[in-house]
């Protein structure tokens, strides 16, 4: 497995379209949403300025959190390139029939995808607490590292399981590229990345969807030390710190009734995630059998 761990690793640096489909992508959403969106970011909805009254910081440390658990999608899609190229050029049998190893090819590829679906977001965060530093905005102690290191784990978790069953049905690289595009969107949306959750049908079901729970596992940390300077009363009361984060997707209401604990978010999203990994391993040891 480790030689097809460096080999998907190889793959992956050695095709500057891969690296770009990986690094890109954060950067041009984290423009736009800085730049280009409406009024409903953190720093100017109306419901969070009046229990905020415009803290500094708040929408930059949310835009960080946001862009960091959507690049999950994007580093592990750009590693999947490499499976989805290898069954098109044929590349795969090949590697079968001289090796005879087909799980160690798919685990290679996986903890790759896993390694670079981590390290990107972890990047992003980062460059987030060193631009936070650099505004006099306050930065994350230790816990809250430590907490945002295990939401940035499984969030790459979950998004290398969807790509991998989502490459296990795909024959060409332009259809990931495709899958990529579509898959982005919808990604924001459910992650309630592209809308905040203050209401509407969308982040009413985004709480049963593991996409809104991962990327809250990434925003709670990086946005506590802002919201910790705000001075809030602890709870769910209107205009308290629970409150808060239920507005800027660091905890997310399911079904309008209250968020989960952190441990059963953790439990539902690494359920999800096996449930859907399952389904691609199954899928890509069928299509290597037939090679």
């Amino acid at each position: 497995m480790t030689t097809f761990f460096w080999h998907a690793l190889r793959v992956f640096v050695r095709r500057p379209g891969a690296v770009a489909y990986a690094l890109v992508p954060p950067l041009i959403l984290a423009w736009l949403l800085r730049n280009s969106y409406g009024t409903w970011l953190p720093g100017r909805s109306e419901q969070i300025l009046a229990i905020t009254g415009g803290a500094p910081g708040l929408t930059d440390a949310w835009i960080v959190a946001t862009v960091a658990a959507l690049s999950a999608f994007t580093g592990a899609t750009a590693v999947f390139l490499g499976v989805v190229r290898d069954r098109a050029d044929d590349r795969l049998g090949l590697y079968i029939a001289t090796t005879g190893r087909r799980w160690a090819y798919i685990g290679g590829y996986l903890v790759a995808a896993v390694k670079v679906a981590f390290l990107v977001p972890l990047v992003v965060v980062g460059a987030g607490q060193v631009w936070a530093m650099y505004t006099g905005a306050p930065v994350m102690s230790l816990e809250l590292w430590v907490r945002a290191i295990g939401g940035l784990a499984l969030n790459a978790i979950f998004y290398v399981a969807l790509t991998a069953a989502a490459a296990s049905l795909i024959v060409r690289p332009s259809g990931l590229g495709a899958y990529g595009v579509v898959g982005g969107v919808v990604a924001g949306f459910l992650s309630l990345s592209f809308v905040l959750p203050q209401g509407g049908w969308l982040p009413e079901i985004a709480g049963l969807m593991p996409f809104a729970e991962g990327a809250a596992l990434v925003r709670y940390p990086v946005l506590a030390p802002v919201i910790g300077s705000l001075g809030l009363p602890s709870g769910a009361a209107p205009g308290g710190v629970d409150a808060l984060n239920c507005l800027v997707g660091g905890r997310i209401e399911v079904l309008g009734s209250d968020p989960w604990p952190t441990l059963a978010t953790v439990l539902f999203l690494a359920t999800w995630s096996l449930v859907v990994l399952a389904i691609g391993l199954r899928r890509m040891v069928l299509v290597m059998r037939t090679k």
